[in-house]
């Protein structure tokens, strides 16, 4: 896969299942997909309070930030609410992606948002 895929499943996301003109998930596929399936499962505490995980996602209840970080150094995430997503690819391991997504995580918000 490459970043130009990557970016075209982030903005399938954004765009509610649509990819360009075809409808490639429903809305409420896509809604299933983003839902914190954890929150009622486990009391909300599996992966600590801040934590939830839906189908693929993790979800940060704080931010509504959405994120999965890849095996290897990648970390895509999605803003649903502000409307964009982000793709960070280093080369590197998960552990140091994780931890330079976490540092920009505000950075690119603000870029994004003027916020």
């Amino acid at each position: 896969m490459t970043t130009g895929d990557y970016a075209a499943l982030l903005l399938m996301h954004l765009r509610d299942g649509m990819c360009a003109d075809t409808r490639v998930l429903s809305s409420a596929a896509i809604d299933r997909l983003h839902e914190d399936r954890i929150l009622d499962a486990y009391g909300g505490n599996a992966f600590g309070e801040g934590t939830g995980y839906g189908m693929g996602w993790w979800i940060d209840r704080d931010t509504g930030r959405i994120s999965d970080g890849g095996a290897y150094d990648t970390v895509p995430w999605l803003d649903l609410e502000d409307g964009y997503g982000a793709y960070l690819v280093i080369e590197a391991d998960s552990a140091t992606g994780n931890r330079l997504a976490t540092e920009l995580y505000d950075v690119v918000e603000t870029a994004v948002t003027g916020r």
